[in-house]
């Protein structure tokens, strides 16, 4: 053997075992992280039980399912704060766990001497729908479109009666539902777009339902009422979850959100799906009408 020879074998060699040695530690770290994964998801879990038996005591089995999803709306909403700050950046490191956690903490001290988690309107969307999943329902959360400067995409959650065999959406933020004042039913997103604005009631949990008159106040931190339409009115949705086969397509209604409409966008004009194309490609575009 010649000693270039040799000395290429000792190199493969080497390779090999450097090779072997990541693939190993690699696998062990693939290892690692799924048993992260499955102590933050057990930890989680804990939390929803926890924030169930807070919400409901004794009384989910005998619940409507209508009123189980207005319970848990309220109960998400008026144990949170929406702020976003250091510390709901934090918790976003953390996980969604953390949000929960700092929920039932509140809603176990009866908000004395513990501050609320701060979260904006993805993570008390998210929190609802993980609550809703747990519980056996379906949920998922949806994007409804900002169109004008000086306003963000906002996140609600639509979820399936499964008696009633549709969909109801739920606004955490603003801890309300919207309702078709004509026949009094909880509308679902698409069935929003397809309502005409003027017949769109914006109910409170307690039932307590009314247009928009500029003048009433709902939830914490005195959130005005009159901030839903420019979101209802745009009514440009986009239903998403974290499995992208189940992702929903863009929905709109053009009476009220024109597609090739232009927005400022980091100095740069363009329209929603140049701003949102992994949105706008993952499902297509769906044009919906209003129903008279």
């Amino acid at each position: 053997m010649t000693k270039t020879r040799e000395i290429a074998e000792r190199i493969i060699g080497i390779m090999i075992i450097i090779a072997v040695t990541a693939g190993v530690t690699t696998l062990q770290n693939k290892i690692r992280k799924s048993y992260k994964k499955s102590e933050t998801l057990a930890v989680y879990n804990a939390e929803k039980d926890k924030f169930i038996a807070g919400c409901f005591g004794d009384s989910e089995q005998s619940i409507p399912h209508t009123d189980i999803f207005i319970r848990v709306l309220e109960c998400v909403h008026k144990n949170s704060i929406h702020a976003i700050d250091d510390e709901f950046w934090a918790d976003i490191k953390i996980g969604r766990h953390a949000f929960l956690k700092k929920i039932n903490n509140y809603m176990t001290a009866n908000g004395e001497n513990v501050e609320p988690p701060h979260m904006e309107c993805s993570a008390r969307s998210r929190t609802m729908a993980d609550i809703l999943r747990h519980m056996g329902y379906e949920a998922d959360e949806a994007v409804i479109a900002a169109d004008r400067k000086g306003y963000l995409d906002h996140v609600v959650i639509d979820v399936w009666h499964p008696d009633l065999q549709k969909m109801m959406m739920f606004d955490t933020t603003y801890n309300v539902y919207v309702k078709d004042n004509r026949s009094g039913e909880i509308l679902g997103l698409r069935e929003i777009l397809e309502t005409p604005l003027a017949n769109l009631i914006y109910c409170e949990p307690d039932g307590t339902c009314s247009p928009d008159n500029g003048t009433r106040r709902v939830g914490n931190r005195g959130v005005k009422l009159a901030h839903l339409p420019p979101y209802y009115g745009n009514a440009f949705l986009y239903s998403y979850n974290d499995d992208e086969s189940k992702r929903g397509p863009v929905l709109y209604n053009p009476e009220r959100f024109k597609m090739d409409g232009q927005q400022e966008v980091e100095g740069k004009m363009m329209s929603y799906c140049e701003k949102r194309p992994d949105w706008c490609e993952a499902k297509g575009v769906i044009q919906i009408e209003t129903k008279r």
